[in-house]
């Protein structure tokens, strides 16, 4: 069996070619955004309660796509979810939290937006829907974030 050379060594080119355009991908997939918010209020996301404190907001943008991390203070890490719904590709240049706030005191996270990155929605869960048909006042809050110091 005869082998073609300048075939393998052309196969073997390419090879390493797209290894080093997918570790160059990669690499730029695992970039991760983090601020810090001051929370002065409890607070709800994805039908789970948040009690006020300071929180470390990081999008952790992969090749699958971003992620949404919220950690509190003495609390694990928690995935938000895929960001999946940013607001039309609009990109943030600001740090802050939006609120969607119902009465007096019912706080709902509802959007997130990180200098850099799309503006993402975070969607109404079950007691939001809830709160909406009922007749609470509706207002939207924002808190600013500030950059997280890195230890």
């Amino acid at each position: 069996m005869k082998i073609n050379h300048s075939l393998a060594i052309g196969t073997l080119v390419l090879v390493l070619v797209g290894t080093l355009s997918m570790t160059t991908v990669l690499g730029q997939g695992s970039s991760r955004v983090a601020m810090m918010a001051d929370v002065p209020f409890d607070f709800i996301v994805r039908d789970t309660t948040f009690p006020t404190g300071e929180y470390n907001v990081r999008i952790q943008i992969m090749s699958s796509g971003q992620v949404l991390f919220l950690k509190g203070q003495g609390q694990s890490l928690m995935a938000l979810a895929r960001a999946a719904g940013s607001r039309n590709g609009e990109v943030s240049n600001e740090a802050k939290l939006v609120f969607n706030r119902y009465g007096e005191d019912r706080y709902f996270l509802s959007e997130i937006w990180m200098p850099g990155v799309a503006v993402h929605e975070v969607p109404p869960c079950a007691s939001e829907r809830a709160v909406v048909t009922s007749s609470y006042t509706f207002e939207k809050v924002t808190l600013n974030m500030k950059p997280l110091k890195v230890r």
